[in-house]
């Protein structure tokens, strides 16, 4: 059976496919905002889109790595640099206060 490229979605459907990502697992800005590119028929829906999931406050980087490192630390699996460099992978945008940084940063205190 030879390869379908998936159907182009429309504005309202894509906002459809952006919350059943979301339903899936939590995800970050860029990576949401890179499974939208590939099933939008227009890159304005795509930004559209990621502005209202922001605007009701379904999608942020900010509590996204909070949790991420949280689920980490609470599972005793990995240290901080461990889980910047995760965060970093996952493009997630940090403040320069917690990368690289001796000073105590928003990263659960288990974690650092």
């Amino acid at each position: 059976m030879p390869f379908r490229p998936p159907k182009k979605l429309d504005l309202e459907a894509i906002g459809q496919y952006a919350l059943r990502l979301l339903g899936q697992r939590a995800r970050s800005v860029a990576e949401l905002r890179q499974k939208l590119r590939a099933r939008a028929e227009r890159e304005a829906d795509v930004d559209q889109v990621i502005a209202r999931l922001k605007a009701l406050r379904v999608l942020d980087d900010r509590q996204f790595a909070e949790n991420y490192a949280d689920s980490q630390a609470r599972d005793n699996r990995v240290g901080r640099q461990r889980v910047l460099r995760q965060l970093a992978q996952k493009r997630v945008a940090w403040s320069g206060s917690c990368a690289g940084s001796s000073q105590p940063s928003t990263l659960p205190s288990r974690v650092i």
